[in-house]
C-alpha cells in the first residue's frame, strides 16, 4: 500500500511538472502578445489588476480551489501574469509554488519563481499585437482588430460581482470580460463533460496602477535556464519524466538562450 501512494505522488508530480511546462510554453505567446498590443496602444486600457481563484468541480461533485492567478496592466504598457498553485493543508489554503512573467515597456520579460528565488531574463521580439482585448469592441478582437483565435462568440452582457461584462464563448469555455476596465477577466468556465468542469471567480479588481511590489525582481534572485527554473539548477530536461516534457523544456531553453540581454 505504501509503495502505490509512493508511486501515485510521483506521478502526480510529474503531472504537475508537465502543467506548469505547459502553461509556460502557451503563456509565453499569449502574454507576448497582450504586451505587444499594450506597447502599441498604450492609452486605449486603462490600468488594472484583476485576481480570480478556479476551483476543480469533480463528476460526484465535490470541489477543491487549484490556483489563484492575477493579471496586471501599467498604464506605461508593463504587464504582469502570476499563477499560485493551492494547497488545502488541515488548518488553510496555502500556496505550494508561485510563478510570475513580467514584462516590461523597454522589452524586458523576466520570469520569477518566488519560492526558490530563480528567475529567466530574455528580451522579446516584438511583434504584431493579436491578442490584447479591445474594450471598443465588447472585447472580442485585439487592439488591431483582429479577432481573436479560436473564433469565439459573444452571447451577450451580465453583471457579475458588480461590474458590467461581456459574455464570450468558444467550445467549452466560458469568459466573462468587465467592459469598463479593459477587458479584465473577472470569470471563467470550463466543461470538461463527464470529467466535471472548472471556475475561475472573482477575488478582486482594482482599478488604477498595480502595486510596485507586483514588478519587482529580487536582485540575489539567481538566474537559470527554463528547466533548471522549474526543476532545479543542475537539472537537465531530459529529469521532467516524460518525453513530451523534456522536448518542451528543451525548446524553452532555445527560446531563453536565443533571447538573453546582450551584455
Amino acid at each position: 500500500m505504501q509503495k502505490m501512494i509512493a508511486d501515485r505522488r510521483k506521478i502526480l508530480k510529474w503531472i504537475l511538472i508537465l502543467f506548469i511546462v505547459t502553461l509556460g510554453a502557451n503563456a509565453f505567446r499569449l502574454i507576448h502578445s497582450r504586451y505587444l498590443a499594450q506597447e502599441r496602444h498604450p492609452g486605449k486600457s486603462a490600468p488594472f489588476t484583476v485576481t480570480v481563484r478556479e476551483t476543480v468541480y469533480s463528476p460526484d461533485g465535490t470541489a477543491s480551489v487549484a490556483t489563484d492567478s492575477t493579471f496586471a496592466v501599467r498604464s506605461d504598457g508593463s504587464c504582469v501574469d502570476i499563477l499560485k498553485h493551492k494547497q488545502q493543508t488541515a488548518s488553510k489554503l496555502v500556496d505550494r509554488d508561485s510563478e510570475r512573467q513580467i514584462y516590461f515597456a523597454s522589452g524586458t520579460r523576466v520570469e520569477v519563481n518566488d519560492v526558490t528565488g530563480a528567475k529567466s531574463t530574455t528580451v522579446l521580439k516584438l511583434n504584431l499585437a493579436k491578442f490584447r482585448r479591445d474594450p471598443s469592441s465588447k472585447c472580442i478582437t485585439s487592439f488591431d482588430g483582429t479577432p481573436l483565435a479560436p473564433p469565439q462568440d459573444i452571447i451577450g452582457e451580465e453583471v457579475v460581482a458588480g461590474y458590467r461584462t461581456v459574455k464570450i464563448t468558444s467550445n467549452n469555455w466560458t469568459w466573462w470580460f468587465a467592459l469598463d476596465h479593459g477587458c479584465a477577466m473577472v470569470k471563467s468556465r470550463v466543461d470538461w463533460g463527464s470529467q466535471g468542469y472548472s471556475e475561475k471567480n472573482l477575488v478582486a479588481l482594482i482599478p488604477g496602477e498595480p502595486a510596485a511590489t507586483l514588478f519587482s525582481v529580487p536582485e540575489d534572485d539567481m538566474e537559470m535556464t527554463p528547466s533548471e527554473r522549474m526543476l532545479g539548477r543542475g537539472k537537465d530536461p531530459s529529469n521532467c519524466g516524460s518525453p513530451r516534457c523534456a522536448e518542451m523544456l528543451r525548446k524553452l531553453d532555445e527560446e531563453y538562450k536565443a533571447s538573453r540581454p546582450k551584455k
